[in-house]
């Protein structure tokens, strides 16, 4: 069965989430990146690829969203000051705008146009954070689209000292305040969307079950083996397991 040629230039954004196993090709990546009317890239680090894959496979793009340590690899620099970091990715890359998450440390978000923008992380004690840094660009280009600026996800700077339990609830409250409030204005309170428990609800599986009914520990022993569970076996090893039914040829 062919595969159907797809026109880069017909959409307004190009989402690109590369996770480095080799689905992405050479070809696709000079292809996105001359033909893109608009495109985001994220470019996951992890045990299969660490070391052969960064953002520097990519010799063009608009919107970067990065995790501190994928940029780092990138510029070989462990512990330099991470500003510079950013500005020298997006000179060589022409990027308009970089996100680089940090953990707990919060975000760092660069635009060319703005300067820098710092945001706290506002989960004090952290469960579970898988899947965050993979949806963290969904929402960025959805507010791209609307054409917010930078001071939607603004807040004020983070202390140097590492932030107290009092002082990310603190945090959490001044998310209400826009820059007026720092100028020493009135307050502007922002609407509250709740859009995650919607989401989330309107899903038909067990996602929490998916979290809480195996042993993490168990499951990461066998996974590390890389053998037959990881890659077919139950979907708590690895890759779910895949079921050769014929479809495409088979």
């Amino acid at each position: 069965m062919p595969v159907p040629r797809i026109e880069t230039s017909e959409y307004d954004v190009v989402l690109a989430a590369d996770f480095g196993h080799g689905l992405i090709t050479p070809r696709a990546v000079e292809l996105m990146s001359k033909k893109s009317r608009f495109l985001s890239v994220m470019t996951q680090i992890n045990a299969a690829n660490i070391g052969f894959h960064t953002i520097s496979k990519y010799p063009k793009a608009d919107y970067i969203c990065i995790q501190e340590g994928e940029i780092r690899l990138d510029h070989r620099n462990r512990r330099d000051d991470l500003k510079p970091l950013i500005k020298g990715l997006a000179e060589r890359l022409s990027a308009s705008t970089i996100m680089v998450t940090r953990g707990t440390a919060g975000t760092l978000l660069y635009r060319k146009a703005d300067g820098f923008s710092e945001c706290p992380a506002f989960a004090i004690k952290v469960v579970d954070r898988i899947g965050a840094g993979d949806a963290r660009p969904l929402g960025d280009d959805a507010r791209r689209r609307r054409q917010a600026s930078a001071e939607v996800i603004r807040l004020p700077r983070q202390p140097r000292r590492r932030a107290g339990r009092a002082d990310r609830r603190q945090q959490r409250l001044d998310l209400a305040r826009g820059p007026a409030q720092e100028r020493g204005g009135p307050a502007q309170v922002m609407a509250y969307v709740d859009f995650i428990l919607k989401m989330s609800s309107a899903v038909k599986r067990d996602y929490v079950a998916r979290v809480t009914a195996h042993d993490k520990a168990q499951c990461a022993e066998i996974a590390i083996q890389y053998g037959k569970d990881y890659w077919d076996g139950e979907r708590q090893y690895g890759y779910g397991g895949h079921r050769y039914d014929g479809r495409g040829g088979r």
